[in-house]
């Protein structure tokens, strides 16, 4: 019979997360379950006085282990992010328990945490994929950085920078000339973040798109835009700040890359998806409680 193997991440600088984690350790040793986790996190909970379990170095290597049942994420918001932000369409799902404040992208709380992993486990659950951000920097003609975001791909200048200018261009057609604080570009799942905070529209997670949002537009005729989520976003910078280091491009508010001259940056949707585990609860509904969108009262 083979074994059943769990993947673990959790934020490891709030100490009732770790508490919810060493019951999650009792609980699967109970069960003779595996559990994979990273060496920081095993310091943090002596993991290693569990039988069966597997340490490694990175968040990376538990998500992308081979043959896992399922990545149990518990955290907010940006756990579950760095998380998705490893995964691939043949890593295993993630099952995002939020043990923060909002915790949008997590539909399942700590008091359905075990329910919600018996169901995973007894392979009752069902998955649902959502779309990423493949992105790439591109200097005097030579690619200095790729990444991958889950969110948003945020352009923006320092807190003492002056406005600058960009050109956007889709599928390699000018499209616009965007002045003013900065851009976001988001994915669907990630229109309820930054984008959202800078008035874009809300756009459901299924919805096969990207967001272009200005932050701060210089003029009242750049409005939030909605492309087809085939497009190619390129992203180029009109540099005539003093500070070459006045610019930075931000991953997921995870990953920060410093912007020079003759810069561009593509962003286009991944063909990898991350995928969770769902509750089967309505998107509208969590809308309603997380945000209080439209609700009475």
């Amino acid at each position: 019979m083979n074994r059943i193997l769990v993947g673990l991440v959790a934020k490891r600088t709030k100490e009732s997360v770790l508490n919810e984690c060493k019951k999650v350790i009792e609980y699967l040793g109970s069960k003779s379950i595996s559990l994979v986790v990273t060496k920081e996190l095993n310091k943090e909970l002596s993991a290693n006085n569990y039988a069966n379990v597997i340490v490694v170095d990175a968040v990376k290597d538990v998500v992308q282990y081979k043959d896992l049942a399922v990545v149990l994420v518990l955290g907010g918001d940006g756990t579950i992010i760095s998380a998705a932000r490893c995964s691939q369409s043949t890593s295993a799902p993630i099952l995002p328990v939020n043990m923060g404040n909002l915790g949008f992208l997590s539909e399942i709380g700590p008091n359905e945490l075990y329910q919600s992993l018996d169901t995973v486990l007894a392979g009752k659950s069902r998955t649902i994929s959502r779309a990423i951000a493949d992105v790439l920097v591109i200097q005097e003609g030579v690619q200095i950085f790729s990444g991958r975001a889950v969110n948003d791909v945020v352009v923006s200048k320092s807190a003492i920078a002056r406005i600058f200018g960009l050109n956007l261009n889709i599928n390699g057609v000018r499209a616009a000339y965007i002045k003013g604080d900065g851009v976001i570009v988001a994915t669907p799942l990630g229109s309820t973040a930054y984008s959202m905070s800078a008035g874009g529209s809300i756009v459901h997670p299924e919805v096969d798109a990207m967001l272009i949002t200005p932050i701060c537009s210089h003029s009242l005729t750049a409005r939030p835009l909605v492309v087809q989520g085939n497009s190619e976003i390129q992203l180029e910078l009109e540099f005539n700040l003093k500070d070459p280091q006045e610019l930075t491009l931000t991953l997921d508010g995870q990953e920060t890359v410093t912007l020079c001259k003759d810069t561009l940056i593509n962003v286009k949707l991944s063909e990898e998806k991350a995928r969770f585990f769902s509750s089967g609860k309505s998107y509208y509904d969590i809308l309603a409680g997380k945000l209080k969108w439209a609700t009475h009262g």
